[in-house]
C-alpha cells in the first residue's frame, strides 16, 4: 500500500488532515488524522477503510483489456442492467461505471473503481469471487 492510494481511500469517506503508511504491508502501521469537522460515522468509514482496504496495490489497466476480463455473459447482464437504470432514471450504477473507465484506463486501486465493484457484486450482476478476478 501506498499513501497516495490509502489516501484517496481514506479521503473518500472522511475529511482528513494527513494519511500515514508506515510498512507498507503491515496496515498496523497505516494511520490517518480526521480533520476537526469529521463526524462519527465518516471516522468508523475510515477505521473501516483502513481495516479493510488490500494491502496489495492493484494495476491500472486499459479500458480494452477491462472489458477483456469480462465473459460475454457478464457484460450482457451488465449493460442490460445500465439501460434499465437509465429507462428508471436511477443513475447511480451508471455513473460509477462511467466513472470507473473515463480515462480510458481504469485504476483498479481507485475508490471510484472499487466502489463500481461493490455496486455490481450488491446488483447480482457478478459474484464476488468474478468481481475479485475482474478488479485484480
Amino acid at each position: 500500500m501506498n499513501a497516495q492510494i490509502l489516501s484517496a481511500a481514506v479521503a473518500a469517506v472522511c475529511p482528513v488532515i494527513s494519511v500515514r503508511v508506515g510498512s507498507a504491508t503491515d496496515r498496523a502501521t497505516w494511520s490517518y488524522i480526521p480533520s476537526d469537522g469529521a463526524t462519527g460515522p465518516q471516522i468508523t468509514a475510515a477505521n473501516n477503510v483502513i481495516a479493510n482496504i488490500s494491502p496489495t496495490e492493484l494495476n491500472i489497466i486499459p479500458f480494452s483489456q477491462f472489458i477483456g476480463r469480462w465473459n460475454d455473459a457478464e457484460y450482457t447482464l451488465l449493460m442490460q442492467r445500465r439501460a434499465t437504470a437509465i429507462g428508471a432514471g436511477n443513475i447511480p450504477l451508471v455513473r460509477q461505471w462511467d466513472q470507473a473507465t473515463a480515462t480510458g484506463l481504469v485504476d483498479l486501486n481507485s475508490p471510484a473503481a472499487q466502489n463500481f465493484k461493490t455496486a455490481i457484486v450488491a446488483a447480482g450482476i457478478l459474484t464476488q469471487v468474478r468481481a475479485d478476478a475482474i478488479f485484480s
